[in-house]
């Protein structure tokens, strides 16, 4: 109801499933989420791999019948938020206890993932909104990508070496442990991150 949390207006339930697969009951992570939308977003390449060919993604993105639905693509749909003049690409979900959302802003090139376990959708959309807006104000960087070039891999060890070597100067950017010194543990470092993707 949005009046807060306590013991009176709390309903647990238990875990529960039922077999509506593929239309439901995906059970997944934001962070693996993310991977999924990174790719929509990247035109169909996630972390320097091409995971769906562009044309696939612009098929995915495109409106079959605009006379019947002009909002609904093939699987995803557009909703204009009328926040920022925003208009978004995406799917939500709910049931019981849970609403979801994940739509990404074509035009900012960003994209936004709610999950959560209450059933106020008005509550996850203003949520939603205020996200978009830090992501519009903030400048992200992905840690470990050393030449800024959105991917993490064998360049940006190159470049941390020449950076030990006195070659080039990434100072704050290279020092991945955050111990003030740029050495061969922020290699160790940038290798583990290469790994764990």
């Amino acid at each position: 109801s949005g009046s807060g949390c306590n013991v009176t207006n709390l309903a647990e339930y238990m875990h529960f499933g039922y077999s509506d697969y593929p239309s439901g009951q995906l059970r997944t992570t934001s962070n693996n989420l993310a991977k999924f939308m990174g790719a929509y977003i990247n035109n169909g390449i996630y972390n320097g791999n091409r995971i769906l060919e562009s044309e696939t993604v612009e098929m995915i993105k495109s409106i079959p019948y605009p006379d019947i639905d002009p909002q609904q693509g093939l699987i995803w749909y557009y909703k204009n938020t009328g926040v920022n003049g925003r208009t978004l690409f995406g799917h939500n979900g709910g049931d019981i206890g849970v609403t979801t959302e994940m739509f990404i802003s074509i035009s900012e090139n960003i994209g936004v993932i709610v999950l959560t376990n209450s059933s106020n959708y008005n509550a996850i959309i203003q949520i939603e909104n205020v996200v978009f807006n830090f992501a519009e104000e903030t400048n992200f960087t992905i840690l470990g990508d050393i030449n800024v070039d959105g991917i993490i891999n064998i360049l940006d060890v190159i470049l941390i070496v020449n950076i030990i070597l006195g070659i080039n100067d990434f100072d704050v950017i290279a020092d991945l442990n955050g111990d003030g010194n740029i050495n061969i543990l922020d290699i160790v470092a940038l290798v583990n991150i290469i790994l764990s993707n």
